[in-house]
């Protein structure tokens, strides 16, 4: 809301010129505990990169036979694996993936310079215990290095979190090693890359992560949690609530480089295509008599350097119900 300004300008001046981030409401979602917050001095910023975000809700496979499954733009590999939907697979949606004797789960695909690899694992229905390791290949899965091991003794999810490190491209996979006939899931894939950004002695102005800040409520890019959804633009990030239809918090990053002498965007705010297909997305005319303005999060004169990038603020999953008297004249 504009009563944040205040707030947010002084951790402006507290961090020189890092990421904004405004909150709107509160979220009721109990949120699965995550390693996505990072607390950050001026002196330096952690910048943080989801490079993966798997919740496997979009996939298909019912045959334990090898075979690939394709997510976005991204290739898995499943051998004596499939997508588990029955009330027996421990999942936070719908779906996970269920990996039997040694068989395993591996990218298809390679990230660069990851830092920490998290997912969540349980043993399926009424199995026995197994076990499994994490490991990475950086040549295309023709050798692969083991991170860690790990014992699944439970039937409820487990968060597994591994810090990597690796500079370079590199794949991962989670192979089962014991336990035979008995099965496991595994769900809600995620990769990340942090870094140091922010240096408070170069002056010249540069475009850093809209998330310098973290990522305040562990939102997560995952239809399963439809009232912390994380979107991440080019131009700002944000938590989704689709019940409230708008955003919990919207976070950007603010400096001279995102400035320019583009003019504000004319045309009317626009349904957000980077909801779910299966989501109500807002429309400029639910709007319509109202007596709320639609007010901008992430404003749009941060984001002036091009048409584009002024434009994407108009989305209205960046937009709140705002009275007219705080939004046209705080």
């Amino acid at each position: 809301m504009k009563t944040n300004k205040l707030y947010f300008t002084l951790i402006l001046l507290t961090i020189f010129l890092g990421s904004c981030t405004k909150y709107y409401d509160d979220f009721s979602e109990n949120t699965k505990p995550t390693d996505k917050t990072f607390y950050t001095e001026s002196s330096n910023l952690k910048s943080t990169t989801y490079l993966v975000s798997q919740d496997f809700e979009g996939a298909s496979k019912t045959s334990y036979s090898a075979g690939s499954i394709t997510l976005g733009s991204e290739h898995w590999y499943l051998n004596n694996a499939l997508v588990g939907t029955l009330s027996g697979d421990a999942k936070n949606g719908s779906k996970s993936v269920r990996i039997r004797y040694t068989g395993s789960l591996e990218m298809q695909f390679e990230v660069t310079d990851p830092t920490n690899v998290s997912f969540y694992y349980a043993k399926f229905g009424s199995d026995g215990n197994s076990a499994f390791v994490l490991q990475y290949s950086t040549n295309g899965g023709n050798n692969w290095t083991t991170v860690g091991s790990c014992s699944v003794t439970s039937h409820t999810l487990k968060k597994a979190s591994y810090d990597v490190n690796i500079t370079g491209n590199v794949r991962f996979r989670i192979l089962k090693t014991s336990g035979g006939s008995y099965r496991i899931n595994i769900d809600d894939f995620v990769v990340i890359s942090s870094s140091s950004s922010g240096d408070p002695g170069n002056t010249n102005p540069s475009r850093e992560n809209n998330m310098a800040l973290g990522n305040p409520s562990n939102a997560v890019a995952s239809t399963s949690y439809p009232s912390n959804y994380l979107i991440v633009k080019n131009e700002y990030t944000l938590s989704y609530n689709k019940y409230k239809g708008g955003p919990n918090w919207v976070s950007w990053h603010l400096s001279a480089a995102w400035l320019g002498n583009t003019s504000r965007y004319k045309g009317n705010f626009y349904a957000d295509p980077n909801l779910p297909s299966n989501w109500y997305a807002v429309k400029h005319s639910d709007y319509k008599y109202t007596g709320f303005d639609r007010g901008h999060m992430c404003p749009s004169a941060d984001r002036t350097y091009s048409y584009n990038e002024n434009k994407a603020t108009f989305a209205t999953t960046n937009i709140v119900p705002q009275s007219p008297y705080n939004n046209q004249r705080a």
